[in-house]
């Protein structure tokens, strides 16, 4: 049977280093009476990269690009298709896939944006899964790049000038967790029994005011004790049929690859699938929540460590705002 395989992947992080330690200085919030290490004891989270002002979400695509296309055992002819699935986009149009496409030297014949917040590069790959087992693209670029640290710089600076108070601190302080980066991954046939061997994803739309941006009312919020609860309890809800949907048990899983947004989201994913520590893999303490560029950067990490051995199995975990979630088993 025909299905799709990651064939390639790339991953970038901006050399800047900072700290939500800094940024609770810098917004003013120990005069609220908020310690500077609130974003760290809360979430685990000890650093984040951001990225120099100006730099667009195609611009750290493109850096996390070059690497996938470096990797990539094919020539760039025999990629089809552009997907970008970043939170935001360079303009309103043309899709930022066409810029992609064209500044990395590529000819796709399809080139479109795909945005569901942190699920969108999944998003991205459960699209080209589709298209690859219809036999409609062979090759598929899927990339995205995240600059949500200038959400994080205006929430900050809304602190500082007084327009938001203490009042304010829980459902902004999410703003303070994010960090910037590139993912891709080219995704390509395979029939030889391994890649994306199946996808369930659900949604509970009721919530979709748990986490939400709207800069045109100048409104954010990430209610993170109830965005974070009804995710861990959809996930707990689904993982059931979702290994029973490829006959895998929960002692099958020898990865788990999520969505990272903290320490007690992740300890409670690996409770509920009665996961070891070494099952897993963490970066939200060095890098933050980096949005839809999880994913991408897991699995590129893992490569990098030489811990994707072949024949291995592997569950993805994606979620994002709305709230959805999707489970995948993959086979290395």
């Amino acid at each position: 049977m025909l299905t799709s395989k990651i064939k390639s992947l790339g991953s970038y992080h901006p050399p800047q280093i900072v700290s939500p330690h800094e940024i609770i200085e810098d917004a003013g919030l120990v005069n609220l009476d908020i310690e500077k290490t609130h974003v760290e004891d809360l979430t685990g989270i000890k650093t984040m990269h951001h990225a120099n002002g100006g730099t667009r979400p195609s611009d750290i695509a493109i850096l996390a690009i070059e690497k996938c296309l470096e990797d990539f055992d094919g020539d760039l002819a025999e990629i089809e298709a552009v997907f970008f699935c970043g939170m935001t986009r360079d303009m309103q149009e043309p899709s930022t896939a066409h810029q992609i496409s064209y500044r990395c030297g590529l000819n796709a014949k399809f080139c479109i944006d795909i945005a569901d917040a942190c699920h969108g590069f999944t998003a991205g790959m459960i699209a080209a899964d589709s298209f690859i087992r219809t036999g409609a693209f062979k090759n598929i670029l899927v990339c995205t790049g995240e600059v949500a640290s200038k959400g994080t710089y205006h929430i900050a600076n809304r602190f500082r000038k007084g327009e938001l108070g203490r009042e304010d601190v829980a459902d902004n302080i999410g703003a303070f967790t994010v960090g910037d980066a590139g993912g891709a991954a080219i995704l390509g046939p395979t029939d030889d029994g391994t890649g994306f061997q199946a996808f369930n994803t659900n949604s509970k739309s009721s919530v979709w005011n748990a986490c939400y941006v709207d800069w045109e009312s100048n409104s954010f919020a990430m209610h993170m004790n109830w965005i974070s609860r009804e995710t861990i309890r959809l996930v707990g809800k689904m993982a059931p049929e979702t290994l029973n949907n490829v006959g895998w048990d929960k002692s099958d899983i020898e990865m788990f690859i999520a969505h990272q947004v903290g320490r007690r989201v992740h300890e409670s994913y690996m409770k509920k699938l009665e996961l070891e520590k070494d099952k897993a893999i963490e970066i939200y303490q060095d890098y933050g929540n980096i949005t839809s560029v999880s994913v991408p950067a897991c699995f590129d990490l893992l490569k990098k460590l030489g811990q994707l051995n072949e024949g291995m199995k592997v569950l993805l975990n994606s979620t994002g705002s709305g709230i959805v979630v999707t489970q995948a088993a993959y086979v290395v």
